[in-house]
């Protein structure tokens, strides 16, 4: 996938005339996290964070628990997290984590205990200055919610044990750009967090008082520990969005189909994939979801299927191969993914779309909600054949937009309404699809390249300042 994510680089970057010694500086990492993390039972797990580039702001990056999580994964997420950021315009930079797990065959002790000893490895290097972890693949605001009360209970020690842990942090940081953060951190810490008072009393307040602190730490939490309104559903809401304003600006509208609804299959079911059914339902009444799919089958229905129903049954029996409704079938993903639709969207994982499979797509339009899932092959099959692709860096950037909000209302003590946050979502995705769209236009480039010379430049403007 890092290879993947690489040659897309070098073209964007040879589209804007980005000289060979900035190409090898995206490139690098600013700092990899490798460790192990070993459960009481003795389990083990290999886990890694690794910071790509702070250059717009302090990192930004979902934590996956993925039994295929490797090295090379997280590397490729990182650099997308610094060009997603960098492409709808957050002062934000760009980090990913993950473990090698499949937390199906952990108990809810056992995941709390992984998400706890995760966080104890990296909190010197994770804050609100510093880097910003939220939900991915297989984690959500439960786990966030134990990785922000593990943090709080670290910075929550006595003032000695956390000067001392931070200076260790910052011998160890030296020739490292992320040292100067750490020290600035560590300045805050000691001041925000109140000094040892002793006994119970003193640890309470402590506790308290890094939990205030330690808030913006970490996004994409339960509302009841400074999660934001609309947060759950961002991802999938500003894939719609995305879509509805590139078919917009497109020209496409319904009359071309004599008032037959837009069409669209869906492959995967999840987090992302769920809220982008919903919101289309109930933002654009007028699509039709015709197929979604799960990791074992698909559901298919000429008519249409209902995404709440959908939602529900998922719920409650969790496989779609068992979804036995009137005027529906069970198809496999192949079958779904050649379907004659307008619209595809791949909200799964990664490489779904190869060289076996790419001659099959027949949609016009593909949307990337998971994070590259078109290997570089196909995908230069699907726009030779043409494919209008959009692309995962703005497709899926909902996630971290509202992630970023989140992040703001923690810093300033304040809980938006839902309007308000989902105002500024479709504000950001909207603009950034406008600059992708006119700059690709401008170029005769396709939306990829465009997104990616667009986020390329900025960071490369930013490093010039």
């Amino acid at each position: 996938m890092l290879e993947s994510v690489y040659s897309f680089v070098d073209k964007a970057a040879k589209l804007i005339g980005l000289p060979a010694e900035a190409v090898k500086r995206l490139k690098r990492f600013d700092k990899e996290h490798i460790f192990e993390v070993e459960l009481a039972g003795g389990k083990r797990f290999r886990a890694y964070r690794i910071q790509h580039s702070n250059k717009l702001g302090p990192y930004k990056g979902g934590i996956r628990f993925h039994k295929n999580v490797n090295l090379d994964e997280i590397r490729a997420l990182a650099v997308l997290m610094s060009l997603k950021a960098a492409a709808v315009g957050l002062p934000m930079g760009g980090a990913k984590g993950g473990v090698a797990v499949d937390p199906l065959q952990l108990s809810k002790t056992e995941l709390e205990e992984l998400s706890r000893k995760y966080v104890a490895h990296l909190y010197p290097y994770v804050g609100p200055d510093k880097d910003i972890p939220a939900p991915d693949v297989n984690t959500n605001s439960q786990v966030m919610d134990w990785m922000l009360d593990e943090y709080a209970r670290q910075i929550g020690k006595t003032s000695d044990s956390q000067a001392g842990a931070a200076q260790g942090v910052a011998e160890n940081s030296k020739g490292d750009v992320h040292a100067s953060t750490l020290t600035a951190a560590r300045k805050t810490q000691r001041s925000d967090v109140p000094a040892s008072s002793g006994g119970a009393a003193g640890s309470a307040s402590r506790q308290a008082a890094a939990m205030r602190v330690a808030r913006a730490a970490f996004t994409g939490k339960s509302l009841a520990n400074g999660g934001s309104l609309g947060r759950e559903a961002a991802t999938g809401r500003g894939g719609v969005i995305a879509l509805q304003k590139l078919l917009m600006l497109q020209g496409l509208t319904l009359q071309h189909k004599q008032d037959q609804a837009l069409s669209y299959a869906l492959q995967g079911f999840g987090n992302v994939g769920s809220n982008f059914a919903t919101s289309a339902q109930a933002l654009k009444p007028n699509w039709k979801l015709v197929a979604v799919s799960d990791s074992e089958a698909a559901v298919y229905s000429r008519a249409g299927l209902d995404s709440e129903k959908l939602q529900k049954f998922k719920t409650e029996d969790g496989r779609f191969k068992n979804y036995n409704q009137q005027m529906t079938k069970i198809i496999t993903n192949e079958e779904m993914l050649s379907l004659d639709t307008d619209v595809l969207v791949l909200a799964g994982l990664e490489n779904a779309v190869t060289s076996e499979n790419m001659r099959s797509i027949k949609a016009k339009y593909i949307v990337e909600m998971a994070n590259g899932p078109i290997t570089e092959e196909a995908y230069e099959y699907l726009i030779k054949n043409g494919k209008v692709i959009l692309p995962d860096v703005i497709a899926n950037a909902g996630g971290v937009i509202v992630s970023y909000l989140e992040w703001l209302q923690n810093r300033q003590g304040e809980q938006w309404t839902e309007d308000r946050v989902n105002q500024q979502l479709e504000k950001l995705i909207v603009k950034a699809t406008d600059d992708m769209f006119d700059f690709a236009q401008k170029r005769k480039i396709n939306l990829k390249e465009a997104a990616f010379a667009l986020a390329i430049k900025r960071l490369e403007d930013r490093i010039k300042v």
